[in-house]
């Protein structure tokens, strides 16, 4: 009898010990983004690159840069890049966003940054 008496509360303090982690996903906080380059109202001359800074508990499964409410870019490869065209920039003003998902699939989105292109002459023959 003495024997379980110092088992059980042995038993029972190792036991609370250890916390297991709450059912479902263990990360349910969304990536933070934002956008470095280009910045708010920059003009656009030629063919680039959007840099971006992102911020998460876990791992970036995946990139996206979207212009005008259309994904035009998906990158799912690390380092993450994400090209900005011209020819994807229809308007002489273009909003752009750059969205992550993380490996739990929760999604974040940069602030909108407003970018122009010059408008282009036609040229005469």
């Amino acid at each position: 009898m003495k024997r379980l008496v110092f088992i059980l509360p042995a038993f029972l303090l190792l036991s609370c010990g250890y916390k297991a982690p709450p059912p479902g996903k263990p990360d349910i906080n969304p990536p933070q983004v934002r956008i470095t380059y280009p910045q708010e109202a920059d003009t656009v001359y030629r063919d680039t690159s959007v840099s971006f800074l992102i911020n998460d508990e876990s791992q970036i499964k995946r990139v996206a840069l979207i212009i005008n409410e259309k994904t035009v870019e998906v990158d799912s490869v690390p380092p993450f890049t994400l090209p900005l065209q011209l020819e994807d920039i229809q308007d002489s003003v273009a909003i752009i966003k750059v969205r992550a998902v993380d490996i739990w699939d929760n999604t974040g989105e940069s602030k909108p940054v407003k970018v122009f292109r010059p408008l282009m002459k036609e040229e005469e023959d």
